[in-house]
């Protein structure tokens, strides 16, 4: 994300949900994260992005825009 000595280095990864009848993609999502990504870790990664994804949206996301009067940082 950055040259030089301070440079990040980060993984990611994809998954997208299609329809088995026709292709048609039901959904698509990507995650970046420092861990290590293979074939067995990213079964792990996606379900754990998934979650905080969830968190932020149904907890946090609602807590900032519907009068609580709290800042999204």
């Amino acid at each position: 994300m950055r040259e030089g000595e301070d440079a990040w280095w980060v993984n990611g990864c994809a998954l997208t949900i299609t329809k088995e009848t026709d292709g048609t993609s039901l959904y698509h999502t990507a995650f970046v994260t420092n861990q290590h990504l293979d074939h067995t870790t990213v079964e792990a990664v996606v379900p754990a992005g998934r979650a905080r994804w969830k968190i932020e949206n149904e907890n946090h996301t609602p807590l900032t825009t519907k009068g609580y009067h709290l800042e999204h940082h």
